[in-house]
């Protein structure tokens, strides 16, 4: 398949080295059944090619089943972000950057929880996703109409439920709680994905 006709999805954290690869080696696992989509991630703070944590290793081959999954960290760059898709990120503060970075994604950047939360509400009320050619073509749409239920969104009793707890240099059980709010949204995603493929 050539790289033109891929649906692209992105997925970005800080470092590139816990949530990011975490949520592109699961979705990569999840779908390899489907080549049409291609999974990729990176952060906004990398200094340095850097393998997945330690931490988040046996989670990558456990709750990911993607022990095979290969990783060095590599740094956003609007560049990149303008062919994607779909960018899922992992907290508030990275949509903003994201967009600070590359403003014209605005309809497609979500956290990851916020995205299983607008996908949960276009259920409900049984929102018809838009139709295209292309799985590129649907994504984009189905993105740009989730973005527009934003504002039909329940509001958050805390505002960092939106967010994806960062496990980086913490013991394991903080890396248990963040695979936890990961995992939920990604199945969703999975979901959501396979319905447009």
């Amino acid at each position: 398949m050539s790289q033109a006709s891929l649906a692209k999805v992105h997925f970005v954290c800080t470092g590139n080295i816990c949530r990011s690869p975490f949520a592109q080696a699961f979705a990569q696992a999840r779908m390899a059944d489907l080549p049409q989509l291609e999974f990729s991630s990176s952060g906004l703070f990398v200094l340095e090619e850097r393998p997945i944590s330690q931490g988040m290793k046996k989670y990558v081959a456990e709750a990911a089943s993607n022990p095979d999954f290969k990783h060095l960290s590599s740094q956003t760059n609007s560049s990149l972000l303008a062919q994607q898709d779909l960018i899922i990120v992992m907290t508030r503060e990275h949509r903003m950057q994201v967009l600070e970075e590359c403003p014209l994604a605005m309809s497609r950047v979500f956290t990851l929880r916020e995205f299983g939360r607008l996908l949960h509400l276009a259920a409900e009320d049984k929102v018809a996703l838009p139709q295209g050619e292309t799985v590129s073509e649907r994504i984009r749409g189905a993105a740009r109409t989730l973005s527009q239920l934003r504002s039909l969104l329940p509001a958050l009793e805390n505002s960092t439920d939106d967010d994806v707890l960062d496990p980086y240099r913490l013991d394991d059980e903080v890396y248990a709680r963040s695979v936890s709010q990961m995992l939920p949204p990604l199945k969703m995603l999975e979901a959501f994905l396979r319905a447009l493929a």
